[in-house]
């Protein structure tokens, strides 16, 4: 085949890339997609939401579903009809993504690494009481000293953080190493609930997926996140952060604020989300 302009080359890299996403839960990452097709794929989800306003989160979903399986030449200008429903359902989309985008730019790098989806934290909002409970009464074995180390099949090594955990009677086991090693009070952790800016957390994972974001916006339900100190970097929650942001800049989010590290509590939440039966999120 032979290309005769730029236009054609994108378009066959974006159709490529998109390909390569078919049958994916989630696509479009914020981080690298221009903010001209992320426009795109956002009218294209607003006037499919236009077409069935009546629709439940589970229908519409299934709907949605093909669009992400095949979402078309996002290179394409917008129709009229779509820049209708965008400026219906996503108002002053272009300025608010392009300020995600900024925000996703300086994201966290762990040994000079950005860190995939699919290396954070799993946390579910059903499981966020038992969590904060958990940090508040030094249930976790989180800091110095450990109580054991555990062999880490994945990573072949010997830590108090595994990344192979399941949510098996020893999963149960590992979530309450923290009263068995021997000081009753050195894992109980400082968590403060308050709101804060839009502008204040930082973005820790490399992945935010505009689809999810643009879901979340249509039906939304809100979920506090959770972040580090003293720095407020993000550790579960970066699509409800993406949503609001993407919203409403000015927006207050409600927040967990957890009083660890950030290279600790990665490590740590990663372990116990496992132990609480979560796998991996691509």
């Amino acid at each position: 085949m032979k290309l005769t302009s730029r236009s054609s080359v994108i378009s066959v890299l974006f159709t490529l890339f998109f390909m390569a996403n078919v049958g994916a839960k989630e696509i479009l990452n914020v981080k690298i997609v221009p903010v001209d097709q992320a426009m795109k794929f956002a009218g294209k989800t607003a006037l499919l939401h236009n077409k069935f306003p009546k629709a439940t989160f589970q229908e519409f979903n299934k709907k949605y579903e093909k669009l992400k399986g095949n979402p078309g030449d996002l290179t394409e200008t917008l129709t009229d009809e779509e820049k209708k429903a965008l400026n219906k359902f996503f108002p002053n989309f272009k300025n608010n993504y392009l300020l995600l985008q900024k925000r996703c730019v300086n994201v966290y790098k762990r040994g000079g690494k950005e860190i995939p989806r699919i290396e954070m934290p799993v946390i579910e909002p059903w499981q966020l009481k038992l969590v904060i409970e958990g940090l508040r009464e030094g249930t976790f074995d989180i800091r110095d000293p450990h109580k054991v180390n555990i062999w880490d099949a994945t990573q072949k090594e010997w830590t108090p953080f595994p990344t192979d955990l399941k949510g098996d009677k020893f999963g149960e086991f590992y979530q309450n190493l923290g009263k068995y090693d021997g000081d009753d009070d050195d894992d109980k952790v400082n968590v403060f609930e308050r709101t804060m800016s839009c502008d204040i957390p930082l973005v820790t994972q490399s992945q935010i997926w505009l689809s999810k974001l643009l879901l979340k916006i249509l039906f939304p339900k809100s979920k506090r996140i959770m972040v580090s100190f003293p720095h407020y970097w993000i550790i579960d929650g970066h699509h409800e952060y993406g949503r609001r942001l993407l919203q409403n800049p000015k927006d207050e989010i409600p927040v967990y604020v957890i009083d660890l590290d950030i290279a600790t509590v990665l490590k740590a939440f990663r372990s116990i989300g496992n132990a609480l039966g979560n796998q991996q999120k691509k």
